[in-house]
Formats: C-alpha cells, sequence, structure tokens
C-alpha cells in the first residue's frame, strides 16, 4: 500500500505544479501580448482621430485569422 501512496501523491503533486505552470505562463504571455500591443492601438487611435478630424467615414475592420 506505501508504493501506491507514494504513486498517487506523486501524480496528485505533479497536477498541481502542472496546474500552476499553467496559469504563470498564462499571465506572462498576457502580459507580453498587452505589452506589444500598446503601440498598436496608439497608432490606431492617432489614425482614427485623424481621418475623424477630416470628416471621413471610418469603417474599422478586423479580419480573423
Amino acid at each position: 500500500m506505501p508504493v501506491l501512496d507514494i504513486l498517487h501523491r506523486g501524480v496528485v503533486l505533479a497536477c498541481i505544479g502542472t496546474t500552476f505552470w499553467g496559469i504563470g505562463m498564462g499571465v506572462a504571455v498576457h502580459n507580453d501580448t498587452m505589452r506589444r500591443g500598446r503601440g498598436t492601438s496608439h497608432f490606431l487611435s492617432n489614425s482614427l482621430s485623424l481621418n475623424l478630424s477630416r470628416g471621413k467615414n471610418v469603417v474599422l475592420w478586423f479580419p480573423c485569422r
């Protein structure tokens, strides 16, 4: 019985460790994506305000790929 207990504890700890690793990687990827997107959103807002001030019709379309 002790061998099964040790194996079970190992599996449970591995699952817990994988869960925390996944959460940490998700946060890291999210932060990196937000950091890389800062310049793009600034460019889009400047372009949008410039076109609106010129009286142009602006249509925002974001293709899904």
